[in-house]
C-alpha cells in the first residue's frame, strides 16, 4: 500500500515536473484535456472510458488494482512515456445502449452510463427464463432462451463473456461477441 501510494505520488510529481496541467477528476473531464490517466484497476480503466466516450480523449491506465489487463502500466513507466511522446494510442469499439421502445412506446438513452467499453447484459429479473430476440443488419437469428444475454466488444471478450463461455478475440477485431448467460438452447 504504501509502496502504491509512493509510486503515484512520483508520477504525479513527475508529470508536474514535466510541465503537465493535472486536474483530479471524479466526474466531469475538462474538454480541453490530452489524456486521462486512470489510476486503479480495470475497474477504475472501465469507469474513466465512459466518461471520455463522446470526447474522443485517450485514457491511459496505471495499475494499483488486482486486474491490469486494460490498466497494465506500472506509475514508474506512465510519467516518463508520456513526457516523451513515446506511447501509441489504440482505438476500441464502445457499445452504447439506446431503448428502442418501452410500454409507453417512448423510446431513448438509458439514463445512468449508456457507455460500455466491455459489455452490455440483458438478464431475467425474476424465475422465468427470457426469450431474446436479436436482429442483426435485418437478419433475425434465432431467440436465445437463457437467463440473459451478454453484449461484448473484442476488448470485453475476455470479461464476463469469457465467464459465460464466449471466445476470446484480440482487442482489435472488429466483432461483438453475444453470448448467452445459462442458456437453454445450446445450439447457437
Amino acid at each position: 500500500e504504501a509502496e502504491t501510494d509512493k509510486g503515484l505520488l512520483d508520477l504525479l510529481d513527475s508529470l508536474r515536473a514535466g510541465g503537465c496541467e493535472l486536474e483530479l477528476v471524479s466526474g466531469a473531464v475538462c474538454p480541453d484535456a490530452d489524456m486521462l490517466v486512470s489510476v486503479g484497476g480495470d475497474g477504475t480503466f472501465l469507469s474513466a472510458a465512459m466518461l471520455v466516450a463522446e470526447k474522443g480523449i485517450p485514457v491511459v491506465g496505471v495499475n494499483l488494482g488486482r486486474v491490469g489487463f486494460l490498466s497494465e502500466n506500472r506509475p514508474s513507466d506512465v510519467a516518463q512515456a508520456i513526457l516523451a511522446g513515446e506511447y501509441t494510442v489504440e482505438s476500441r469499439a464502445m457499445l452504447k445502449a439506446v431503448i428502442l421502445g418501452s410500454e409507453t412506446g417512448e423510446g431513448g438513452e438509458v439514463d445512468s452510463w449508456p457507455y460500455a467499453l466491455n459489455e452490455f447484459t440483458v438478464h431475467r429479473n425474476g424465475a422465468a427464463m427470457l426469450g431474446v430476440d436479436v436482429t442483426i443488419d435485418g437478419v433475425c437469428l434465432p431467440t436465445y432462451w437463457a437467463d440473459g444475454l451478454i453484449v461484448s466488444t473484442s476488448s470485453g471478450s475476455t470479461a464476463y463473456s469469457l465467464s459465460v463461455g464466449g471466445p476470446i478475440v484480440l482487442p482489435q477485431s472488429k466483432v461483438l461477441i453475444l453470448a448467452p448467460i445459462a442458456p437453454h438452447n445450446l445450439n447457437i
